[in-house]
């Protein structure tokens, strides 16, 4: 395990070339969480069943510690779209918009998506390497970003808020060992899955 934490600071040091990134990955991760948690305590009918759904019960069961610990997950916990630089240009991508309802997204907020564009924003425009690591931005994807001005940032978050996705919202089996670590407290184990996380992130950004 000492590897993995090896490994995990190095990430952790690459974010370092932006102040603060860390801290604003974790509480954007922990509002994602909160969502979550509160989806999960819902009344059944509440929302649309979806395969997620089987994890309602280990969502429950996250105490405060053990939420601020997933959520230190050096990655964006959402899916904000950065891997699809289209959704970005300014036109309408009906083919790619339009999808099934996702586990998050009947409760996710205008301001969750903004927040998450407004850091890819600052970040493609300060250090496009760290937007790939931590949000998997494409480079295409933060070349246009770094271009857009506020007004033109905002009216894509506008258009594109019901497309929020959960990461990895169709792989149920990363987010339950995650969440398993996370309710049993188990440190070690939870840091080997936030690692295997950061090495899928960069698959998927390779792909």
């Amino acid at each position: 395990m000492t590897e993995v934490r090896q490994s995990l600071q190095e990430t952790a040091r690459a974010y370092d070339l932006v102040p603060g990134l860390q801290a604003q990955i974790t509480e954007l991760n922990l509002q994602v969480i909160e969502l979550l948690v509160r989806r999960a305590h819902a009344p059944l009918g509440t929302y649309p069943v979806q395969p997620f759904d089987g994890l309602a019960p280990l969502l429950r069961a996250l105490d405060e510690p053990a939420r601020v610990a997933l959520a230190r997950c050096p990655i964006l916990l959402l899916d904000a779209g950065f891997g699809q630089e289209q959704l970005w240009d300014g036109a309408v991508h009906e083919s790619v918009n339009v999808r099934g309802v996702g586990w998050l997204t009947p409760v996710a907020e205008v301001g969750l998506l903004r927040a998450a564009a407004t850091l890819g924003w600052h970040l493609a425009r300060a250090n496009p390497y760290a937007a790939c690591l931590s949000l998997g931005m494409t480079t295409d994807c933060a070349r246009r970003l770094a271009q857009m001005g506020l007004r033109d940032l905002e009216d894509r978050v506008q258009r594109r808020a019901a497309s929020c996705r959960l990461r990895w919202e169709d792989r149920p089996p990363i987010w339950r060992q995650l969440l398993e670590a996370a309710v049993a407290g188990a440190a070690s184990q939870l840091d080997a899955l936030l690692l295997r996380g950061v090495q899928l992130l960069a698959a998927d950004y390779r792909r």
